[in-house]
């Protein structure tokens, strides 16, 4: 806020929504866990079908097979309401499925991480991560899909995650680790007992 006020980025007329550090994503959505079979989306494809006739959904896929899978088992090419774009997509598919999302023409789009910035929708009120993605930074940017003016008791930021995943310890140790060491690689200095503090955040989500 201090940064801001000397930046002259603040003002009696225009606030400015500072986020705090305990914060970092806003609290303009409901959070929520969901356990699924591990390389198995079934219940990641029957919970869009629910949501996607309440609103409309961004389901944010791992990989690329399991963006495949689920834009499949979603009626694939024969579903105009859907459509799917990964990162060796070309260029003109990209562009015309983002037009189609950003004017509210599908109600489902599903992508690899290539769809993680620019890809805008004003009906979207809920966000699916499916599977971890890999950065921690990609995980906060995939939640920043929903915007704030998208926000209410309604929408949604959903991670699916194996149970594997959500039980395993050392796994879960190790992510921790990895995630701390890549934040000190862009020069942040972090306490040690913060890992602590990550790893129970990472039994949780």
């Amino acid at each position: 806020k201090i940064l801001a006020q000397f930046l002259g980025l603040t003002s009696s007329t225009t606030p400015i929504d500072v986020i705090s550090a305990t914060d970092l994503i806003g609290k303009h959505f409901n959070f929520e866990v969901r356990t699924k079979l591990r390389y198995s989306f079934e219940g990641v494809v029957d919970y869009c079908k629910q949501r996607m006739e309440q609103c409309h959904v961004h389901v944010l896929c791992a990989t690329t097979a399991g963006a495949k899978t689920i834009y499949n088992a979603l009626g694939g090419d024969d579903n105009c309401n859907v459509e799917c774009i990964i990162g060796s997509d070309d260029e003109t598919k990209k562009m015309e499925i983002a037009n189609k999302w950003r004017n509210g023409l599908i109600k489902v789009l599903i992508s690899s991480t290539c769809a993680l910035v620019g890809n805008e929708n004003s009906k979207c009120h809920h966000i699916m991560i499916v599977d971890r993605i890999y950065d921690l930074s990609n995980l906060v940017q995939a939640m920043g899909r929903l915007r704030e003016e998208q926000g209410g008791d309604d929408s949604f930021v959903t991670q699916f995650l194996s149970e594997e995943e959500v039980t395993n310890d050392k796994e879960i140790e190790q992510l921790a680790k990895s995630k701390i060491d890549g934040l000190k690689n862009f020069g942040l200095n972090i306490d040690d007992n913060v890992l602590c503090h990550v790893k129970n955040q990472l039994r949780v989500s």
